[in-house]
Formats: C-alpha cells, sequence, structure tokens
C-alpha cells in the first residue's frame, strides 16, 4: 500500500516518527537506506525505513504463526520518487493468510497504518 504525503521528505520522516512515538509504540530501528548507498559510493534517492512494533502483540501473533516473525516488526518506507515524498506498508490483508487468531490485533495494525497515512496526507 502507498499514499503519497504533503510534506517533504524530511518533514514526512519527522512527522512519522514524531507520531509512532507519541502514541507509545516502539521504534526499534530507523534506516537510512540512501545514506548506505552513498556508503559505498552509489546514488539512491532519500530513502528510510522504519522498523517498529508493540512487543506484546507481535508476540501473540508470533505464538499463533512463527512464520510472523516475517513480517514483523512493521515496517514502513518513505522515500522520494520524481519529486514526490511516498509511504509504503504491507497490506494488513497480506498476514491475513497465517491464519491468526488474534484478528484484534490484525485490526489494531490496519488503523495504526492508516492514522500514519492521515499525519502525512
Amino acid at each position: 500500500m502507498s499514499a503519497e504525503s504533503k510534506y517533504g521528505f524530511q518533514e514526512t520522516v519527522r512527522r512519522v516518527k514524531n507520531y509512532i512515538e507519541k502514541i507509545g509504540i516502539r521504534i526499534f530501528c530507523v534506516i537510512d537506506h540512501a545514506g548506505s548507498a552513498d556508503n559505498v559510493g552509489l546514488k539512491l534517492e532519500s530513502t528510510v525505513l522504519f522498523i517498529f512494533g508493540n512487543p506484546k502483540a507481535g508476540t501473540l501473533l508470533m505464538q499463533d504463526s512463527r512464520l510472523m516473525g516475517l513480517k514483523l516488526p512493521l515496517k514502513l518506507l518513505i522515500y522520494e520518487d520524481k519529486n514526490k515524498t511516498m509511504l509504503s506498508y504491507f497490506k494488513v490483508s497480506e498476514f491475513e493468510k497465517f491464519n491468526l487468531k488474534e484478528m484484534d490485533i490484525l485490526k489494531n495494525i490496519e488503523s495504526l497504518y492508516s492514522d500514519i497515512v492521515k499525519e502525512i496526507s
């Protein structure tokens, strides 16, 4: 799923970071893909990956299906594309193939992604 931000790249990154922290979700890592490319002499438009989540919720999902460890923690990619700032993430419907019992958690994840998109659009 992708959405266009009405803000520039840096402002979008700032807003997403602030929103995730404000609601008490843990940010495990922020990966600067463009910076890493630059470090090896390659060029990549601004691209940042947020890796975040709630271990209490994620653990319950992985207890249902250990393969959820491939999808968790949650990931959100912010990148510049042709003078637009975009935000992309996996649709929660992709998680449903794991036959999870904790459907309320999936609804919460869907709401979280939706709220983040509202924050930048």
